[in-house]
């Protein structure tokens, strides 16, 4: 029942959570338009906190003055700045007569601005640049600040820009460390600057924005000025997009890239004021003498964050007080993306000045979080501050304003610093501002309610309270004042006086109402029908005490309500846990929730169950519904003070667990934690698992301070004091068996023994209730001492304890199928088979003796029956790599787990090796080729190859002499795959070849190989090579083959001929050396014929015989060489049919018979093996030709008389 009253409390703090989402900006503009101008001084928006005159140093260097002086605010340094021509001061506004003087340069400064650094150029200790502007050159300044110290550093650096005559008016940084510049001249520039020179690039220079390229190197004195100068820049960081405000009230707009790092121009509007005129005739509020064309001025532009408003973008405030809000795209209302094609930037909606009050006269702005300070000009001489706050709980804009002495020169916000119980503080930063007059530096406070709340309980001394106070209440609901109260409440003493906190008890009590039926038209005696009443459940509307108790106890916990409790991240490159909460997060939200579970205590009646006593509350002619109503109520207090003391046992839970370093000493094993990483705070206060997983935890703990020798009664004590949720009794069974444990580390002999199997033993009968996360630490205590066979016990009977119908065994050999019912069993079993493993691999470890220990071990557990085991213990072998073990395993289930499904690479891999174990090669063989063929296996040709040449061996070496065909196959398949990797090889070393191309994957057939690669990358040698493998006869295409491998020698336009003839020589010897005599592909006719003819058309050479050579160097005998040549010359065939082809070819056969015939006369075998008859005849014939050397074949005839 408690679980229930904590589940149904947590939905409550889940609502509230989520009524807590801020409205978005314009839906509070809308349902809003009205201002308060809190006439009561307890509800004075703007409170001055202090005012710091200018130092008198500071009025002394103003005395000597010559040309300029400016002033302004870096609060993010937390300093003003002053320039007196060429000087710039720096002065620490929280300490009157601390400034630091710059004037390391000459020349008057124009503009000064505080940027981010880019990554990586300065030392880490440099946060900021100061960019320092002057007429002539633009400097940068690195600061060194300590935020804690509250002191800074300033270096000239050498990085500077020329600033070719411009004068900056302003200088803003991006979040990236960008710097973008306004110029007097109203262009934007970007001052660029790296750690030095590059090739192209200067180390620093000014670039005018969305501008052509030429401006990098162009003087900006030669480019045409702009008639509308920009005198406003702002930047969201969010859209990474910049707005420029122009003199004429111009609003341009460009976008930095996702990145931003570009610059691209999106848009202008140059119609504002018809706009905005537009949008108020729409909404019949338009008032000319508020807003007229000839007075319109935009004094200043403002982004708004998307944690503000989805809906608009920017907020541009006129001179006189209006407020303009701009979205991109149409005027629906809806989310807009500003990056869109035709998004304009266009004004939604008009804040128009409260009516009937003097006419704001505003130079100056600053916007943070719904907050606007405006700087009023009441004369020449003197300012005013106006405050705008907008408080999202109810809407309401208020209004406050301070006369300041002297001229305001800049106004900006204090940044903000976090802070983890912001829902108790008074005042932070984030409502905290500075305002810079030419006197003083002044910080100002936008109170929040509960500030208006303080000082009312403060000025209050009598039982009446002040007006104030109901004009508080008509401001906020019930709600939100009963939560304001209890903030007050539950405030450190030493924050909050003891009055004011009495006072806001009481409060809380008169101001909260009481619970109401919601209709309230009910009758309490009404009758709907002859059965009598329906008996539908009511709905009540609970008391503002009531919501007010829940908003504040969501605003509490909303740090760490949804949140995981433990986190993992990066540490010295591997991934640790840690507390995603700090213990200081976890102590802030700690106490309030201690001192509002203290008030609850204190006052019963907030709690208790109706009674007698609640009649004066509840009312004595109180009817059925109206008790039911205050039950319903106390009931739900009731179940948020149980859930709100859960929430501060579970705090001290984990403030407990960080006291003692628990993550730290958790030895590694982060699976106990796998709930505090993926569930939340919620979780673990709120629902009956988590609160189990607490005990889990503390029971782990418990084991661990065991393991230290700490007293575990000590420890309890402390827990069951502060988080007796969490602090569960475990089962005496469990504790004498780690006491027995503890018991065998001092014992040696029978003692040990015997503290050892007196420990199994518990820890066996209590076995199929322990948590398993017990049992693994049980097994790692046994680890310690060097007992695997009583852990290995307790895991197999707590795998079958699990598992007892073998559903895990019937998931596996069905391929794990998700989702399935059995999956569950599976896991737990698996969960045990790892602590075996890791219990075996502690074995293999040890030093003296450990691998034969392993072996032996792993045969012993593999005696067991259960199958599923023997199948983990395979795929722990397989996935270690662990082969040559794996091979050794005997068990009759190795060969039908290596090939049975899912079937995969590495197990198939391994059956071909136990088939070689076992001398079973043929089967070896044709799982190699399977392995080879299978495209499903993904593996790369080459990988494909060299199993399909170990195929080959392997079928080689078998006796399956009725196989041949297969043996055949696979050796035809081996030939086909020489070829893909010539191909391959060739393709890869042309850079012609992807990664995913088919033919560094496959296996491709030959006809694959020819028609998609061989052709089309003009592979002519290979396709040589297919045509000789496949027997292929097709003498044309042979012959264009011929054709084309000479051809491409002859493209070579940067090679001579001879150069030429040399490679030819190479390519033509290299091919006959393998193929002659096949004619099929060698054709040695035609080849003879194709570079005579290629030699021919080049430059006549000594090197004319070179073909007769080549044919010799690839053995062709000369006998049918000189049949070739000679069936050449009687051919007349072109281009053997003209003189001069006649005249060379006679030449060529000349030389080649005349080297023949020394050849064969310097040998003694000469005389019997030279065919004499055939070459006489050959020369008979030439001789007789016309452009022929007659004479040359004469003497060559007469030179063969001596073979006859």
């Amino acid at each position: 029942m408690a679980d229930l009253d904590d589940k149904i409390a947590a939905k409550v703090i889940d609502a509230k959570l989520n009524s807590e989402r801020p409205p978005d900006l314009l839906d509070l503009l809308q349902k809003n338009t009205s201002y308060q101008f809190p006439a009561d001084p307890l509800l004075e928006l703007l409170v001055k906190q202090k005012s710091v005159a200018l130092p008198d140093a500071l009025y002394e260097q103003y005395d000597v003055l010559q040309c300029r002086c400016f002033l302004g605010l870096f609060t993010e340094i937390r300093r003003a700045w002053l320039t007196i021509d060429h000087r710039l001061f720096l002065w620490n506004y929280d300490s009157v007569e601390d400034f630091q003087l710059f004037e390391d340069q000459d020349q008057v400064i124009g503009s000064v601005g505080l940027v981010k650094p880019l990554p990586g150029v300065f030392l880490d200790q440099i946060n900021y640049l100061l960019v320092i502007a002057t007429p002539l050159e633009i400097i940068l300044v690195a600061v060194a600040y300590d935020k804690h110290l509250n002191s800074l550093a300033l270096y000239r650096t050498d990085i500077s820009a020329s600033s070719d005559g411009v004068i900056m008016t302003s200088i803003i940084g991006t979040k990236d460390g960008r710097i973008l510049m306004c110029g007097n001249n109203g262009r934007v520039y970007e001052l660029q600057y790296q750690a030095e020179d590059g090739w192209f690039t200067r180390k620093c220079r000014k670039i005018e924005l969305a501008s052509s390229a030429y401006s990098l190197f162009v003087p900006t004195f030669f480019k045409p000025s702009g008639e509308d100068s920009i005198k406003k820049v702002a930047v969201d960081e969010q859209y990474n997009i910049v707005y420029t405000l122009t003199e004429q009230s111009n609003i341009e707009y460009f976008h930095l890239g996702q990145n931003g790092k570009e610059f691209r121009r999106l848009g202008r509007v140059t119609d504002v004021f018809h706009q905005a005129q537009r949008w108020m005739e729409g909404k019949n509020t338009y008032s000319s003498s508020y807003l007229e064309p000839r007075t319109f001025s935009l004094a200043s532009i403002h982004t708004i964050p998307s944690d503000e408003s989805r809906k608009v973008q920017l907020m541009a405030v006129t001179s006189s007080g209006f407020r303009l809000y701009f979205s991109f795209g149409p005027s629906s209302y809806g989310e807009v993306n500003p990056y869109a094609e035709n998004q304009k930037l266009q004004v939604v909606f008009v804040k128009i000045p409260p009516a009937g009050r003097e006419r704001l006269r505003i130079h100056e702005a600053c916007y943070s979080n719904n907050i606007l300070l405006l700087a009023h000009a009441l004369s020449d001489d003197a300012d005013s501050i106006v405050c705008a706050s907008r408080e999202k709980e109810n809407a309401l804009e208020m209004i406050g304003s301070d006369k300041l002495d002297g001229k305001i020169w800049s106004i900006s916000k204090i940044p903000e610093s976090k802070n983890t119980s912001g829902f108790l503080c008074s005042s932070d930063s984030s409502r905290t501002f500075v305002v810079l007059t030419n006197s003083a530096v002044t910080m100002y406070s936008s109170r929040k309610p509960i500030d208006f709340l303080i000082s009312i309980l403060e000025s209050t001394t009598t039982n009446a309270w002040p007006v104030a106070a109901q004009v508080l209440a008509n401001w906020y609901s019930t709600e939100q004042v009963s939560s304001m109260c209890l903030s007050i409440i539950c405030m450190s003493n030493e924050s909050m006086q003891v009055s004011t906190v009495a006072l806001a008890k009481r409060l809380y009590f008169e101001l909260g109402g009481k619970p109401t039926l919601r209709d309230d038209k009910v009758e309490p005696n009404r009758i709907d029908g002859p059965l009598g009443r329906p008996l539908a459940p009511h709905e009540f509307i609970l008391s503002g005490r009531h919501d007010g108790l829940a908003l504040f106890m969501a605003r509490i916990l909303q740090p760490i309500w949804k949140s995981a409790i433990v986190k993992e991240k990066a540490k010295s490159g591997r991934r640790v846990l840690d507390w995603t909460f700090s213990y200081t997060t976890l102590s802030d939200i700690l106490a309030p929730l201690v001192r509002l579970n203290d008030f609850l205590t204190d006052s019963p009646s907030l709690t208790a169950t109706t009674s007698s006593a609640d009649l004066p509350q509840i009312g004595a002619s109180a009817n059925r519904f109206e008790v039911e109503a205050w039950q319903a109520e106390k009931l739900s207090m009731r179940r948020l003070h149980s859930l709100l003391k859960h929430s501060i046992e579970g705090i001290s839970f984990l403030l407990l667990l960080m006291d003692f370093k628990f993550l730290s000493i958790r030895g590694g094993d982060e699976k106990i934690l796998k709930t505090f990483i993926d569930e939340s705070f919620e979780h673990l206060v709120s629902s009956a698992r988590g609160k189990d997983d607490g005990r889990a935890i503390f029971s782990k703990f418990i084991e661990i301070k065991i393991k230290e020798g700490a007293l575990i009664e000590s420890v309890c004590e402390v827990a069951r004091q502060q988080c007796p949720l969490f602090c569960a009794v475990e089962d005496v069974y469990l504790f004498k068996g780690l006491e027995c444990l503890k018991r065998a580390k001092s014992e040696t002999g029978m003692a040990f023994d015997d503290a050892l199997n007196e420990a199994g033993n518990l820890f066996a009968y209590i076995i199929p209730s322990m948590q398993f996360e017990k049992l693994v630490d049980i097994v790692g205590q046994f680890k310690s001492l060097h007992d695997y066979m009583h852990p290995s016990k307790l895991l197999l009977s707590y795998a079958n304890s699990q598992d007892p119908s073998s559903h895990g065994l019937s998931y596996y050999l069905d391929c794990c199928p998700i989702p399935d019912s059995r999956e569950p069993y599976y896991q737990k079993r698996i969960q045990c088979y790892t602590v075996l493993k890791d219990l075996a691999l502690s074995i293999y470890a040890e030093e003296d003796g450990g691998d034969q220990a392993f072996d032996a071990l792993l045969g012993e557990l593999l005696t067991t029956t259960d199958e599923l085991f023997h199948y983990f213990v395979f795929d722990w072998l397989r996935e270690s790599q662990w082969i040559d073990k794996l091979l050794m395993v005997r068990s009759n289930h190795l060969e039908t787990y290596l090939g049975g499904e899912p079937v995969m690479l590495d197990k198939v891999d391994i059956l071909w090796r136990l088939y070689v174990k076992k001398e079973q090669y043929f089967n070896s063989a044709r799982v190699l080729y399977a392995i080879a063929s299978t495209k499903a296996n993904n593996l790369p040709f080459v990988k494909r190859f060299e199993y399909l040449q170990l195929a080959v061996t392997h079928a080689k070496s078998s006796n399956y002499n009725e196989d041949a065909d297969l043996v055949r196959e696979i050796e035809d398949k081996r030939d086909v795959g020489l070829i893909q990797m010539e191909i391959l090889q060739s393709l890869q070393r042309t850079g012609q070849l992807s990664p995913e191309d088919p033919i560094s994957q496959n296996l491709l057939s030959i006809s694959d190989l020819f028609q998609h690669y061989c052709r089309p990358h003009r592979l002519h040698e290979v396709s040589l090579w297919i045509i000789h493998t496949s027997e292929h006869r097709d003498p044309q295409l042979v012959q264009q083959l011929w054709a084309k491998i000479v051809n491409e020698v002859a493209d070579i336009s940067e090679a001579a001929h001879s150069d030429k003839i040399l490679i030819l020589q190479e390519r033509v010897k290299a091919i006959g050396l393998k193929y002659y005599p096949d004619e099929n592909v060698f054709p040695l006719a035609y080849i003879c014929s194709v570079l005579e003819n290629f030699t021919l058309k080049g430059t006549p050479t000594t090197n004319s015989s070179w073909v007769i050579r080549t044919m010799k160097a690839i053995k062709v005998p000369n006998v049918v060489l000189l049949q070739i040549y000679s069936d050449l010359w009687e051919s007349k065939i072109a281009p053997w049919n003209n003189a001069s082809a006649n005249k060379y070819l006679s030449e060529v056969i000349h030389s080649f018979l005349e080297n023949w015939v020394q050849e064969e006369s310097s040998s003694k075998q000469g005389r019997n093996r030279f065919p004499a008859k055939f070459v006489d005849e050959v020369i008979s014939k030439m001789a007789a030709s016309p452009n022929v050397d007659t004479e040359s074949f004469k003497r060559l005839q007469k030179s063969i008389l001596q073979f006859s």
